[in-house]
């Protein structure tokens, strides 16, 4: 399990992992069978956007503040791979 520092936003990802795999995305792919683009469908985005009022906003780069706690979690992962679980272990216990 992850240690409690990050716990809270362990609960924001599973709650966003399972409102995603809920979703029927499309995937627009290129000639070479590169995916380029996801479509949403528009009751999602709406709904995306009403939980998320600033999604307009976001220009692509990330804080620095979350970019500290993505190093963090980082590390965790590369000097205690016992404490993380795998993302098919985490979607097991939903």
């Amino acid at each position: 399990m992850v240690q409690c520092s990050i716990h809270g936003s362990i609960i924001s990802l599973r709650n966003f992992v399972v409102k995603q795999f809920l979703m029927s995305l499309q995937y627009v792919s290129d000639n070479s069978g590169h995916t380029t683009a996801v479509l949403i469908p528009i009751d999602d985005w709406n709904q995306l956007r009403q939980k998320h009022p600033d999604i307009d906003s976001l220009d692509g780069d990330l804080p620095q503040w979350q970019k500290a706690i993505i190093n963090e979690r980082m590390l965790l992962l590369k000097n205690e791979p016992n404490q993380v679980t795998s993302l098919e272990d985490f979607l097991k216990e939903l």
